[in-house]
């Protein structure tokens, strides 16, 4: 494989080479359980059907890597060659302004920061760092799925590497299976997206009262239940992010973040108010509206990625809910209140509401599963330092537990965020989804190439 690749002019590193540990690290560690034996850089798609090919001609195992911020590793894979996209960051947008072409491993910000230029802007999720083409490709929920819906909705094309190793534009079945289906079918190495004008976005983050967490916790989320019951249909520009996670020199809190996707009225105003007044705010702060400030979408994800921290010691679970019912509510306080020594984590609701134009009749084709409304909540299991680790990663996994024994628990959950052995294709998908995404891949994929993928098929 080096020899091959000197000869082909392609980067890589190997275990001893200086780089290898800063290429393999991610935001949960370098993951060296499962290290590859090898890491190339392709700088360009024709890098990437080469490698692709020389690892099928030869049976090498390989791994792609998009921007590599998967909670669970699944970027690597022991002893295999690492295709490492990275490199493969630009976005190139239309004449027409109505699309982009986003390189497989431009990350969010990368991607936010060159449409600005052209005053556009596209729907992407909290972290900056995370891999643009794999967050749309597994769904993509972010604070704009409401305004312009999920991530696979957004994909309208895709140059591929297909299982042969060939450079390929992905015909309307191949897209079908692309938008969900993660990279199970193919190599993408540059997506075509949607992409919209450029909006105000007004934002910002209400914190709680951390006098009594559970108290806060329960109090929040009673009130926000009642708010979603009054409130069938919410503005389409309106995101309500709530989370428990730790907050500068608050500790672990009680937030919520408040997104308004466009210009501000009376209305915007008067939900800053409703969604600022669901708990007592924290003693000390201004009040609400001078909390939610003018910024851009742009903007906006720089600050929040440089709010979240750099890597993390631990793992997540996921768990889907249709409400937050009385039951609910009961396990959320019952768990903040029994936090473990050495606690950085908490948890993180991602929501895709009735009216996002992913829950409509007018969806692209797809194997996307995510059709309904529902609140999907990321519990993060982490600590300070590795050695409170495993009490966090319990905890993380108790609340996972007693959430899916409520009444208001989906039997499925988001695969993104679902931890490995949790993972049941069946209910992720559907039964029907899933036999559409297996047939697609028996065209594509007849002998396994892709095997260390998300989904996994293989």
């Amino acid at each position: 494989m080096e020899a091959f690749l000197q000869d082909s002019g392609i980067d890589y590193a190997v275990p001893l080479s200086n780089e290898f540990a800063s290429l393999q690290q991610s935001y949960t560690g370098p993951h060296n359980n499962s290290q590859p034996s090898i890491i190339t850089l392709p700088e360009t798609a024709e890098h990437v059907s080469l490698i692709a090919t020389h690892c099928i001609a030869n049976k090498l195992q390989f791994v792609v890597r998009g921007g590599g911020h998967d909670l669970f590793g699944r970027f690597t894979s022991t002893a295999a060659v690492s295709i490492d996209l990275r490199k493969l960051n630009s976005t190139i947008v239309s004449e027409d302004k109505t699309f982009a072409r986003v390189g497989g491993g431009a990350t969010h910000t990368q991607v936010l920061t060159e449409l600005a230029k052209y005053g556009l802007q596209a729907p992407v999720g909290i972290c900056g760092d995370v891999g643009y083409a794999s967050w749309c490709l597994v769904g993509g929920f972010g604070p704009y799925s409401s305004s312009y819906g999920i991530g696979s909705d957004q994909i309208l094309g895709a140059k591929v590497v297909n299982a042969n190793g060939d450079l390929v534009e992905a015909d309307e079945r191949l897209l079908r299976g692309l938008r969900g289906g993660g990279g199970s079918l193919a190599i993408v190495v540059e997506l075509i997206v949607k992409v919209y004008p450029l909006q105000p976005v007004h934002a910002g983050v209400f914190v709680y009262s951390a006098g009594d967490l559970s108290q806060t916790v329960a109090t929040f989320f009673s009130n926000y239940n009642e708010l979603l019951m009054k409130y069938t249909e919410l503005p389409r520009q309106l995101c309500i992010q709530p989370l428990v996670c730790p907050i500068g020199p608050f500790g672990v809190v009680t937030a919520c973040l408040l997104i308004w996707n466009g210009e501000a009225t009376a209305e915007t105003f008067n939900w800053i108010d409703y969604v600022a007044g669901l708990a007592p705010l924290m003693p000390g702060l201004p009040e609400a509206r001078s909390l939610v400030n003018l910024t851009t979408a742009h903007l906006f994800c720089i600050y929040m990625t440089e709010m979240l921290p750099r890597s993390v010691v631990g793992t997540a679970q996921a768990v889907s809910v249709k409400e937050y019912s009385p039951q609910v509510v009961e396990v959320l306080a019952k768990l903040t209140g029994a936090l473990p020594e050495g606690f950085a984590g908490g948890f993180n609701i991602h929501t895709l509401r009735a009216e996002s134009p992913s829950c409509s009749a007018s969806v692209p084709d797809s194997v996307v599963p995510y059709r309904i409304p529902q609140a999907i909540f990321e519990i993060a299991g982490f600590a300070s330092e590795e050695v409170f680790a495993g009490g966090c990663v319990e905890w993380a996994a108790e609340l996972r537990k007693q959430l899916i024994e409520t009444d208001a628990a989906l039997p499925a959950s988001y695969l993104a965020l679902t931890a490995p052995e949790f993972i049941d294709l069946d209910k992720i998908y559907g039964k029907e989804r899933l036999e559409n995404l297996r047939r697609i891949k028996s065209e594509v994929d007849p002998n396994g190439v892709f095997a260390n993928t998300v989904p996994r098929l293989v």
